[in-house]
């Protein structure tokens, strides 16, 4: 079974220590970073992208996913805060017969959070 891991993985973030625990369980396991989305270009401009939900490193994650889950072929793959996955990428991601499993530690209905949450909420029963 192939496992595809995505998410942010900063230097001692829960992130990180979840692949590495993934990783003592299953021998192969292939990793998307997205420690970029909503982090790329001047302030105002990321704080405009989280806020709609959309911009370029929105796409550019979007597109990498696809990208990367037609080049590893995963049975399961399994999302870290994915507050930036837009609905189609999850429909073709199951399309082509990968199982997808969502993990976010964070309250998504919380109130000081409901924008960044809002395509994850929106997403949630894709997964």
């Amino acid at each position: 079974m192939r496992l595809l891991y995505v998410g942010p993985l900063n230097p001692g973030g829960t992130c990180l220590a979840r692949l590495k625990a993934i990783k003592t369980l299953h021998e192969f396991v292939d990793i998307l970073d997205t420690s970029f989305v909503g982090q790329k270009g001047p302030r105002l401009y990321r704080y405009a992208e989280n806020q709609a939900c959309f911009g370029m490193s929105f796409l550019e994650a979007n597109r990498l996913l696809l990208r990367k889950a037609n080049k590893v072929q995963p049975d399961v793959i399994w999302i870290d805060k994915g507050f930036w996955i837009y609905s189609l990428t999850l429909r073709m991601l199951k399309q082509r017969g990968s199982f997808l499993v969502q993990h976010n530690t964070d309250d998504l209905f919380a109130k000081h959070g409901r924008w960044a949450y809002r395509l994850l909420r929106a997403n949630w029963r894709l997964y």
